[in-house]
């Protein structure tokens, strides 16, 4: 299924089954000339026939990749390190793979000791949870600027 979102209101604003390069076309189709002229922004995954119809549809549009696959993508990175390491060391911690991997706030004592402990205990894959942290962060919604003054 592709599926088109209106980034301004959050709403859906067109749906096809099918996920390729001609069901993105058809969107395109029934978008027009006219109104594809007049995108600024693209959000996508990163499948390079998203990026090709897009260069073809919409040349001005910037193309960013949206925010669920880019933290997806640094999760599986952070457990290929994790995986790498802590085989590499031999060390095993229970508490060590939620507490790379939950929101910090969700943490539970043991698992806030483990983090605390990791920055010193293996450099890398701390770095790896930090760039995760990092693109979550980056993610998450931006409140509105305050224009009133």
């Amino acid at each position: 299924m592709t599926v088109v979102v209106d980034h301004d209101t959050g709403r859906m604003v067109w749906a096809h089954e099918g996920r390729n390069k001609e069901t993105l076309e058809k969107f395109f189709t029934a978008l027009g000339d006219t109104r594809a002229g007049l995108l600024t922004h693209v959000s996508a995954d990163g499948a390079e026939w998203i990026h090709t119809v897009i260069a073809e549809q919409a040349p001005s549009a910037v193309l960013c990749l949206d925010p669920f696959h880019v933290v997806a993508w640094a999760m599986k990175a952070l457990d290929k390190v994790r995986t790498r390491t802590l085989a590499a060391t031999g060390v095993r911690d229970r508490y060590l793979m939620w507490a790379i991997r939950k929101n910090p706030a969700d943490l539970n004592t043991d698992q806030r000791t483990t983090l605390a402990d990791l920055e010193q205990a293996n450099v890398e894959l701390y770095r790896a949870y930090l760039f995760k942290s990092n693109c979550e962060k980056s993610s998450e919604p931006k409140a509105p600027a305050d224009t009133s003054s």
